[in-house]
């Protein structure tokens, strides 16, 4: 005797697809979501373990913390706070910046993941941070550019570790690099003016000038080198008006920071 085989019906068979369209539409936002999640904390593992870098980098070098970037004295060639403390970091001795770029493709090489943002726009370059110009200085052609920090900074100098950024997401230049340090060489719109701490001051507690949140060359260095909002909730995308930035503190504490949360008091360092 034959049995005969039940087949789905072609209601059936739209009601299943339906079904499974809706459970994909509300699975793939979720997981969207925990994917940047994980890009995210990664992000302040980085900065963590940048940190380290630091500190150790400082305990070889009298406490003082390297330039942000130096294309003079302090090594004989061009040189940023990535290329310095990297042989602290990984495996790799200290590089000057020249020497990350292959001369034949152009191709930037053999830099850490550490000083690269997982949730990065544009994914090339060897950094997506910049640093706290007035706890790493700019030293250019002989000169300290960023005054009132006329010299290297010491770590005793700090009375309010965990108040004072180090380095922070920035915006990316076509390379995908950021700008050694915050705000660019000469630029004073971060936090005007550029001072020192003081518990006196009334604006300690205002908000910094974000910036534009841009990447591209074409937005201009100063553009460029100002916080980049890419993390948390809302628009990842040039030019966004939302999101949070990735911030390592002095202390070696790293946390997403919101808009209206980083501080003057965060940018100005203890004399």
């Amino acid at each position: 005797m034959k049995h005969q085989t039940k087949a789905f019906t072609l209601i059936e068979l739209l009601v299943v697809i339906s079904i499974i369209a809706l459970l994909i539409g509300i699975l793939l936002p979720a997981l969207g979501a925990a994917r940047s999640t994980a890009r995210d904390m990664a992000c302040l593992s980085n900065q963590r373990q940048i940190s380290i870098g630091f500190n150790t980098y400082a305990n070889e070098n009298n406490l003082l913390l390297p330039p942000s970037f130096d294309n003079s004295s302090f090594s004989p060639n061009t040189s940023d706070w990535t290329t310095l403390i990297s042989a602290f970091i990984t495996s790799n001795s200290s590089r000057t910046t020249e020497e990350y770029v292959d001369p034949v493709t152009g191709e930037i090489t053999g830099q850490s993941e550490v000083f690269q943002c997982p949730a990065a726009v544009l994914p090339d370059g060897r950094a997506h941070y910049s640093a706290n110009k007035l706890t790493m200085p700019v030293y250019f052609n002989g000169n300290f550019a960023n005054p009132p920090l006329n010299k290297l900074y010491n770590l005793d100098f700090h009375k309010r570790a965990t108040e004072i950024f180090w380095v922070a997401d920035s915006g990316q230049q076509d390379n995908g690099d950021a700008y050694a340090a915050m705000d660019g060489i000469n630029g004073a719109t971060f936090a005007t003016p550029p001072s020192f701490y003081n518990s006196t001051d009334t604006d300690n507690d205002d908000p910094i000038n974000e910036g534009p949140n841009v990447d591209g060359s074409a937005n201009g260095a100063l553009a460029l080198a100002q916080p980049r909002w890419r993390h948390g909730a809302g628009g990842k995308e040039s030019g966004s008006d939302s999101g949070n930035v990735n911030v390592l503190f002095a202390d070696g504490h790293a946390s997403s920071v919101g808009r209206g949360e980083f501080l003057v008091r965060n940018v100005r360092a203890d004399p």
